[in-house]
């Protein structure tokens, strides 16, 4: 298929007297559109603009913090979807930790007119390791909660990952 990505970026700096960077903030949204083989289109696009925060480590802007919201359409099906990520470093500006957490709706339209609902009902959490200073998810849960007519059901989820000293993901229970 042919996938067509318009997308805007600020990025804003402050800096003190002394011309050293003391601050730094972004902006962005985007709009991508998948034409599929089949010639239905997949968009995907920010519903706001997603905000990074920035602290300042030696003189550098490291992204301390990422908030996202996004809208998927694919045909019959939408998806909502909220995002926070969140980032430590140690004072060497190394990446220390992560965690994120997430919520999401998804909603299809069935071939009757009715619609079929799965939402997060509590933010997906998810915790991380760093490795060869990457963030890996070490841990995801997730608790659902899916309507169909007037059928509910609800699901708890728990993953684990485990990795090898050289980043490989090794195993998922």
């Amino acid at each position: 298929g042919v996938t067509e990505t318009d997308s805007d970026t600020t990025m804003t700096y402050t800096y003190n007297k002394q011309g050293q960077l003391t601050g730094a903030s972004s902006t962005s949204t985007s709009k991508t559109t998948v034409t599929n083989a089949d010639g239905t289109k997949t968009v995907t696009e920010t519903r706001e603009p997603s905000v990074n925060e920035y602290s300042i480590i030696w003189g550098q802007a490291v992204v301390s913090k990422s908030v996202s919201k996004t809208k998927t359409t694919s045909g019959v099906t939408e998806t909502e979807s909220d995002t926070t990520m969140t980032y430590t470093y140690n004072k060497q500006g190394q990446l220390t930790g992560a965690s994120s957490t997430s919520t999401s709706k998804t909603t299809v339209t069935n071939t009757d007119g009715t619609k079929t609902v799965t939402e997060t009902r509590v933010p997906s959490v998810n915790e991380y390791s760093i490795i060869w200073g990457q963030a890996v998810v070490t841990k995801s849960v997730s608790k659902t909660k899916t309507t169909s007519g007037v059928t509910e059901t609800e699901s708890d989820t728990t993953m684990t990952y485990t990795y090898n000293k050289q980043g490989q993901l090794t195993g998922a229970s």
